[in-house]
């Protein structure tokens, strides 16, 4: 069978198999599309005919070839990343992956969806590619994770789950192993067929320039094959290179996004009204449909109902009107300071406080009502995007 042949034929079988959206399939199309520019399979060229024939059209690379793929938050990233692993596999074009994510709650959510025994399994069927060798942070000096021809003989892909801080600064990562002479950087700069996957990549991209740079940096230094970035909010830069693009705005107009936008107005007659007597209502009618919400899941939640909770999500006009809304807000008794998290748009968040927002669908994550305040018509852009992707669950 011809490389086209095989390569279309593996993109059949995984849009089937792990019943891609439309959006998804078009972006692994974009990607199929681009390998089939090459003259031999990725793995078998050489880096400088990979980025010979991946040059043009636009694209310019530093060094090894880099794209992005846009998908509205909500469409499925991490399981468009699985899809590019399996058509790589499948068609023989590559064997080894580095999965990078920079937050330690999205590399959870990863490792999770890894596991073909856990309900969302990254790549939907156990029976679409054997299981993944999946290497983790603590495991970067294993045998496994060292064997330059592990990839080789391993059943299923190779895939390195680390977060780009670890790559740019961990000694352990850079340094040679006392046994086996040779560092885990060393080992992925060996592979013929290096692919790097960047997932959440907007968070990256809001990240100091010196960081960023670091990790591109440290990325480069691998010379991988091809990095691809996922991401919701490409950046508009020299080096991007958009290969596909399918925004919020679009996903609504064609009835894709996949959490339902139900806006609920009530008029409030007359112009003498209080604002604050009004952000009172307005509040507690929201804390109403929030327990409503509540009680109609706890009377549903038997299997195969997934663990969901839903969240209310109140905008306040600054930084003082959001203190004001959380004062009263504990002072009302409506909720404890556990289910309450206050945050504003700019604000420079810990660990903690970006796992806390990124597990807050989670049932055990105690959080019920995050009270944010936007600065400037950017970030109100970017909480309206939030605030869809919360509204009504």
């Amino acid at each position: 069978m011809n490389r086209e042949r095989l390569l279309r034929d593996a993109y059949d079988l995984v849009v089937r198999t792990m019943r891609l959206r439309p959006p998804q399939a078009e972006a692994l199309a974009s990607v199929r599309d681009v390998l089939l520019r090459l003259p031999d399979r990725l793995s078998t060229c050489t880096s400088e005919e990979v980025r010979q024939f991946l040059t043009g059209s636009g694209w310019t690379h530093t060094g090894h070839p880099a794209f992005t793929l846009s998908l509205a938050t909500g469409l499925g990233k991490s399981r468009l990343a699985g899809a590019i692993i399996a058509l790589l596999w499948l068609s023989g074009e590559a064997r080894t992956f580095l999965l990078l994510a920079p937050r330690r709650a999205v590399l959870r959510r990863l490792n999770d969806a890894l596991d073909p025994a856990f309900h969302d399994y990254l790549f939907t069927d156990p029976n679409l590619i054997p299981e993944p060798l999946v290497i983790r942070a603590d495991e970067i000096t294993s045998p496994a994770a060292l064997d330059p021809q592990a990839a080789t003989f391993a059943r299923g892909p190779r895939i390195y789950l680390l977060s780009p801080q670890l790559v740019t600064s961990s000694p352990i990562f850079n340094g040679r192993d006392d046994l086996s002479q040779i560092s885990p950087a060393q080992v992925l700069k060996h592979q013929q067929d290096l692919v790097v996957i960047v997932d959440e990549a907007h968070h990256v991209g809001r990240l100091a320039d010196r960081e960023t740079t670091a990790w591109a940096n440290a990325i480069r230094e691998l010379e991988p094959r091809l990095q691809i970035g996922l991401t919701a909010t490409p950046r508009q830069e020299a080096g991007v290179n958009l290969l596909y693009d399918y925004p919020l705005k679009l996903a609504l107009a064609e009835g894709l996004y996949t959490k339902a936008v139900q806006l609920l107005v009530r008029e409030f007659p007359g112009d003498d009204r209080d604002p604050w007597d009004i952000d009172q209502q307005t509040i507690t009618f929201a804390l109403d449909r929030l327990r409503t919400k509540e009680e109609a899941i706890s009377l549903a939640a038997v299997p195969p109902f997934p663990e969901v909770k839903p969240v209310a999500v109140l905008f306040a006009r600054d930084i003082e009107h959001a203190k004001q809304v959380y004062d009263w807000l504990l002072s009302s008794t409506l909720l404890t300071a556990d289910e309450i998290h206050l945050t504003y748009s700019g604000k420079s968040k810990t660990e903690e406080e970006v796992e806390q927002l990124l597990g807050i669908e989670s049932p055990s994550n105690p959080v019920r009502v995050t009270d944010r305040r936007a600065r400037g018509r950017h970030s109100r852009r970017h909480m309206l995007r939030k605030r869809i992707a919360q509204e009504n669950r």
